[in-house]
């Protein structure tokens, strides 16, 4: 039996506190065709977009077909699809995929191998102070790494576990933090590991690309979820927000809150 498509409604305006636009990392109304795998072993699926609603002006999209258990009937496949301000991404009953989405400019030509400093060192700090998405289902838990680049030697990469629907926020101060890098606080339910450049982690005020991976390395098979608005705004300081588990809270480990699922 096939899994339904899972929607993700992902990435749209950067805001203030105040709720006020104060720029686009991806508004995904600029459509990315569905793209589908079903070989293992292949090389990965892969496209790119244009339009105004995307920070650079270009949209990266690939997916990968990484394991199909079926050995009888072995056509399973993983998809993923941006249109209508979300962004879809399903494996069938018996396949575990991989789905990345890069922002890197346009001077790749499309191209998913990274450019770090593709998009010319955007200050995001400047208006900013964190990410955030909000799981709103998921019936497995999943992985997703959320990557910033100031350029090859200064990144950040942050790989988080989701069971359940709430909020999770990510403040830049915790990916510029270089005590956390190529660390794995392996917290429950949410950080898993920080790796960073060999020149240290990503500096916010100067972004060369941004990366989400999900369902890293194909990790949950038939994984179905729900994810919308990844997006970068100002929230309260590390001090006064829960940091994936108030224990952590003086170290500045991770950005993480949980809330209940919004009717």
């Amino acid at each position: 039996m096939k899994k339904k498509l899972t929607m993700l409604g992902v990435a749209a305006a950067m805001s203030l506190s105040m709720n006020a636009q104060a720029g686009i990392v991806d508004l995904f109304t600029d459509v990315t065709p569905q793209l589908e795998d079903f070989t293992v072993g292949g090389p990965a699926v892969e496209t790119f977009t244009n339009g105004a609603g995307i920070i650079g002006g270009q949209r990266d999209v690939s997916v990968e077909l990484l394991q199909d258990t079926d050995i009888v009937n072995p056509n399973n496949g993983v998809r993923i699809f941006i249109g209508g301000g979300k962004l879809s991404f399903s494996n069938d009953t018996d396949a575990a995929g991989e789905g990345v989405v890069q922002w890197d400019g346009s001077g790749d030509g499309g191209s998913l191998t990274l450019d770090p400093s593709g998009l010319g060192g955007i200050d995001l700090a400047s208006v900013a102070n964190a990410f955030i998405y909000e799981v709103l289902s998921v019936d497995l838990g999943f992985r997703i790494s959320i990557e910033a680049y100031t350029d090859a030697n200064n990144y950040t990469k942050a790989l988080i576990e989701t069971n359940s629907p709430g909020q999770d926020v990510i403040p830049f101060a915790n990916l510029e933090n270089a005590a956390l890098c190529n660390t794995m606080p392996n917290i429950p339910n949410g950080l898993i590991s920080v790796n960073c450049g060999t020149g240290g982690p990503v500096n916010m005020a100067d972004v060369g690309a941004l990366q989400i991976v999900l369902n890293v390395d194909g990790g949950t098979f038939a994984v179905d979820l729900s994810i919308r608005e990844i997006t970068s705004t100002t929230v309260p300081e590390p001090t006064s927000i829960a940091l994936l588990g108030a224990g952590l809270v003086g170290a500045g480990v991770a950005g993480r809150r949980r809330k209940a699922k919004k009717s």
